[in-house]
């Protein structure tokens, strides 16, 4: 009987995988929002995590009076998959370094602190998986959680729309006009800003993609009014489905610009944590490998019963046990051998039921006359028993 609830749950593994497997399949293609200087117009699929961090960002900028490095760790960016075709976004820049050097005097400042928090919600309105001609809306908030030195100082917003448009199998052109109200230099009050990013994106085999991008945009600070222009390469490589590991690098093409910008990073989606997936983790998990954790362990087919029933036989050649005992002398094929005065029919150990499917091994109800209570199990490791013991 233990072979027949093996089989059971091997059937029920089997059954597992192939929902899992299946489930798998229906997952949109991996599409993270960074590298890069566009938005993507795709979402997380409902109930998925993307973690998005870059590792190092280094900028530099040279005026007429001032050179200024900035060196940023860890900006973090957490999307996560709220239906079909929305998702939330939560970024935040946990260490940022400023050094400004005076270009005249040689004098130094140095200053670092934590960056503000991005909040936002993105809607798609055709494609969620990006692909073919896809658009969406993320507005956004920033909220003034910063230090002086990379903090804006003041609560900001504004509202995006990710374009892109396949031109062919492993080709797209992409675009994310953008319109803010960006906080003032002074850290202090609003003003308006407007831009956009026009791009092209080429995906070289099944793992790397690369994009080039040209971004312009429009700053009407009160303290004075600047266009900045960029050019970006940046280039996405992904070993696995959900595993994403980028390179990239920002050119400033005008004087309002920045000269130079490096940065590295990766992105990772996680599992489905949906109420859906807790509900039901048959049919809403991904093919995996089991977890030892998670599997139930049942004993050794060769495990052996103590029966906890010590009443002696009352009829003398009659019980098919003697009292007290744990089990008669096996032949070498294993069955019991049975005596010719223990082959009469016994109508003293009555079946109280039909064998079901949670049934293991024979359960004999009535051990002696009058014993109406269940036999208690226990099992354990066999051990060898010399022929004949009783």
């Amino acid at each position: 009987m233990i072979v027949s609830c093996s089989s059971r749950s091997l059937a029920v593994m089997v059954l597992v995988g192939v929902a899992a497997v299946a489930r798998a399949d229906d997952l949109r293609q991996f599409c993270p929002d960074r590298p890069g200087l566009d938005t993507p117009s795709c979402t997380v699929d409902p109930g998925h995590v993307t973690v998005e961090m870059g590792g190092l960002d280094w900028t530099e900028e040279k005026d007429l009076d001032t050179r200024t490095g900035m060196l940023v760790a860890g900006d973090l960016l957490v999307r996560i998959g709220l239906n079909d075709s929305l998702e939330a976004k939560v970024g935040w820049t946990p260490y940022g370094h400023l050094r400004e050097r005076d270009r005249a005097t040689g004098a130094i400042t140095r200053s670092s602190g934590t960056g503000d928090v991005s909040v936002s919600l993105q809607q798609n309105l055709s494609r969620p998986d990006g692909q073919g001609c896809s658009e969406a809306v993320p507005p956004y908030a920033t909220l003034p959680t910063g230090g002086k030195a990379i903090g804006a100082g003041d609560r900001g917003a504004g509202v995006l729309v990710p374009i892109s448009y396949g031109i062919a199998d492993k080709a797209s052109l992409i675009a994310t006009p953008e319109i803010d109200a960006a906080v003032d230099e002074d850290r202090d009050g609003r003003h308006l800003a407007h831009g956009g990013v026009v791009g092209f994106n080429y995906q070289f085999g099944e793992k790397l993609t690369s994009a080039l991008e040209l971004q312009a945009t429009r700053d009407d600070d009160p303290e004075g009014h600047s266009t900045e222009t960029l050019a970006s390469l940046s280039v996405a490589y992904q070993p696995q489905d959900g595993l994403q590991f980028d390179v990239g690098a920002v050119k400033g093409l005008n004087r309002d610009s920045p000269d130079i910008a490096l940065y590295f990073g990766i992105a990772r989606r996680f599992r489905d944590l949906s109420a859906d997936h807790l509900r039901d983790p048959i049919g809403y998990q991904h093919a995996r490998g089991s977890d030892p954790r998670l599997v139930e362990e049942t004993t050794a087919d060769g495990g052996f019963e103590i029966e906890f029933e010590c009443l002696a036989a009352r009829m003398t050649g009659l019980l098919h046990e003697a009292g007290c005992g744990i089990d008669r002398a096996r032949r070498a094929d294993r069955n019991e051998q049975v005596g010719g005065h223990q082959r009469r029919l016994d109508t003293l150990h009555p079946v109280r039921h039909l064998a079901e499917e949670d049934d293991i091994g024979a359960q004999r109800i009535l051990s002696a006359v009058g014993a109406a209570r269940p036999v208690d199990h226990i099992a354990g490791e066999p051990h060898a028993r010399p022929a004949g013991a009783a």
